[in-house]
Order: C-alpha cells, then structure tokens, then sequence
C-alpha cells in the first residue's frame, strides 16, 4: 500500500478530515507522511493530540507546504441544555479555550491554521420549536464560533452539515435541510454529508441543493466517506444505517474522487471516517482510488 501511495499525484483542494489517529503522529508513520504530500493538510483536535503529536504534524505540513485544521466538538461531553448558560456550561467554554490555547502555542507561525471543524449533533431546531429555544441554540453556537475567532482569526469556522441538504421523503420536493441549524448562527461555510456513494445520483443532488442554498460570501465545504457509509433498503429510507466498514466497489471512490474533485469542486474536502481508520479494514484501498479519480 506504501507504494501505491507515493505513486499517487497530489489533490489540489483542501482535503481534512476528522482527527488523525495519534499512533500515526508518534512516531511519524510513512503513509501519513504520504497522505499530507497528497492532501496537503492534516487534523488536530485538543482533546486527542499532545505536544509531540502537534510539533509532529508542523513538521510535516513545513515539509509539503500543509496546511492545519482543528476539529472540535464543543457540546458532546458536557451536554447543555439549550436554555443552561450556567456555571458548568461556562467552565466547559473554558476547558475548550485552553485546548485550542495549547495548540496554538504548539503550533506557533510557521503553519497556517485554515479550518475549524465544529461538530454539534446535540441540538435541534424544528417549526414547532418556540423563538426562544431557536434563540438559545443560536446563542450557543455564536459563542463558540467567536471564540474559536478570538484565538484562531484567520480560519474559517464551520459547522459539520450545517446547510447541508438531505432527502427526506414527506417534504414538497423531498428535499430538505439539517434541522440541527437555523441558518441564523455565525459561521463561514455551509457543508453536505456525501457518505453514501452506492447512491452516487443522490450525492450529486444533496451536493446541488447544498451548493444552492449558499449566502454571498459562504463557504461550501464536502464531507466525504471512503470505505464506510450509510446504507438503506431504499433511496432515502429513514432505516439507513450507518457502517464504519462498508466496503462497496472500489470503482465508487474513483468516482467519487472525479465528481468531488473535478466537476462540483468544493472549497475544501473532509473525510470521515479519519484517515487510517481501523474500523474500516480498507479505507486505504478507496482512497488510492479516489485520489486516481480526481487527477488522472
């Protein structure tokens, strides 16, 4: 596999992902330095990666002009309420804080932070909901957005599959949008889930209503899955399931590369499941074949 990686041509959109698995930071393993000279970025998120691990990837991006992105995911371990700004959701804001403090420090000038990748899958904004519950979800994520701005001014904050469509049978045009979101909250990018490949004709459209939906200005970020995804027994099925190990016809990827990379073209990409992932047995194969789709 070594091989067929450093035979690989380098992307030329941003390609993240979810946090790199810190046994490939320490020591440096040789795919991952083959995966930054072919993504040029790599993931660091606080809660995973220390100080060797950190110095590790800045060593990396210096040496194939890389770029750093920082995951985080604000509200899943201290879970708040919508309405709860008390003294424990204040100290959590905090324990966030010197995370992204350590990283810095850690990181220094001599790489560009580009991103920060948010995730929140704790809240929900639906019709029926009262303006003052949509008000306090938006608070919630407008704090987090400035104060990943107050340490990190120059990245652009998003939060996953905020904006991003998805079909929903029962609605007009059975198309629909995260509910997890207003589209009030604060943030420079919108973002589309794309985990479902064997379906390639519904991935181009969420990818179409996705793009659609954008502001002046925004951001449109894809979220890509290699070698797992969501299956269902029918398009749009609420019975899909998600599989961290799916492992469907490699010629899917290659594909999927060719779409993502040379025909919707993205502002940046992100994988997840994270690169090297164990749980899927072969996310290195697919992601030879869709690094082939989008530069041959």
């Amino acid at each position: 596999m070594l091989a067929q990686l450093a035979e690989l041509s380098s992307l030329t959109t941003p390609h993240y992902s979810f946090p790199i698995p810190r046994e490939l930071l320490d020591p440096i393993a040789p795919e991952l330095r083959e995966y930054v000279r072919i993504t040029r970025g790599i993931s660091l998120s606080p809660p995973h990666h220390n100080e060797k691990c950190v110095r590790n990837a800045v060593t990396l991006c210096q040496e194939y002009d890389a770029t750093i992105a920082i995951n985080y995911s604000p509200y899943h371990v201290h879970k708040p309420a919508a309405s709860d700004f008390g003294d424990a959701y204040f100290d959590s804001l905090h324990d966030m804080a010197d995370g992204l403090l350590d990283l810095q420090t850690w990181i220094g000038n001599s790489v560009p932070v580009k991103m920060i990748l948010l995730n929140c899958e704790h809240y929900w904004v639906r019709p029926e909901d009262t303006a003052e519950h949509r008000a306090n979800v938006i608070r919630k994520y407008d704090i987090i957005y400035h104060l990943c701005k107050a340490i990190f001014p120059d990245a652009d904050v998003e939060w996953y599959n905020r904006g991003g469509a998805r079909l929903r049978r029962g609605t007009p045009d059975y198309w629909d949008y995260n509910r997890r979101f207003t589209g009030d909250e604060k943030s420079d990018c919108r973002s589309c889930a794309l985990y479902s490949w064997e379906w390639s004709h519904i991935m181009q459209e969420t990818w179409r209503h996705t793009k659609a939906g954008a502001t002046a200005g925004e951001l449109v970020n894809a979220w890509v899955s290699l070698g797992a995804g969501y299956t269902s027994p029918v398009i749009g099925s609420p019975e899909r399931k998600w599989r961290a190990d799916h492992d469907y016809l490699l010629g899917l990827s290659r594909l999927a590369g060719h779409l993502v990379n040379r025909v919707w073209k993205p502002d940046a990409v992100l994988f997840y499941p994270k690169p090297f992932d164990p749980r899927t047995s072969r996310w290195a194969e697919h992601f030879v074949e869709y690094v082939k789709g989008a530069t041959e």
